[in-house]
């Protein structure tokens, strides 16, 4: 990429746009007829990138190799598999402390982590937030029913 030259399209690959675009077999239609997104056959699925030439040298293929590692494991799944391990992982730590694992036992902290990782989803900004509706929720059932349980024993609060 020393010289400023244009990066032109191949012959197969226009000849794909082509027939693409007069071709009445549209499977990218939404509800509207609104195209969504546009498909080039086999022409998107070779993932030409001209910043990245092929590696030359074992350590550009080491490179190249981290790469597509990455591009694997960076994918919208693993990444809310691993922020559910982390946010298990913030309640679980209690369990491997020395001072507070008869606490996490006794108290049943461990169905804080369960529900935690339970509640986890895609839309984790709304499971984050019906998870602490879910937590007052019970933290105001709890409050109205020892309100309920003084009033009908007679005992004043």
């Amino acid at each position: 990429m020393d010289k400023k030259t244009f990066i032109y399209p191949t012959l197969q690959v226009l000849k794909e746009w082509l027939f693409d675009c007069f071709s009445t077999d549209r499977d990218d239609q939404n509800v509207a007829g609104e195209t969504s997104s546009i498909r080039f056959a086999d022409s998107d699925f070779q993932r030409r990138d001209p910043e990245h030439l092929p590696p030359r040298n074992w350590y550009e293929k080491v490179g190249t190799a981290l790469r597509h590692w990455y591009y694997f494991i960076g994918s919208d799944d693993s990444s809310l598999g691993l922020w559910a391990a982390c946010a298990t992982m913030t309640i679980a730590i209690l369990a491997f402390l020395k001072n507070t694992h008869i606490f996490f036992i006794n108290q049943r902290v461990v169905w804080a982590s369960v529900s935690i990782a339970i509640s986890m989803s895609p839309t984790s900004g709304f499971s984050v937030f019906g998870l602490f509706g879910r937590v007052m929720g019970s933290v105001l059932a709890t409050v109205f029913t020892i309100i309920n349980y003084y009033m009908i024993n007679g005992h004043t609060g």
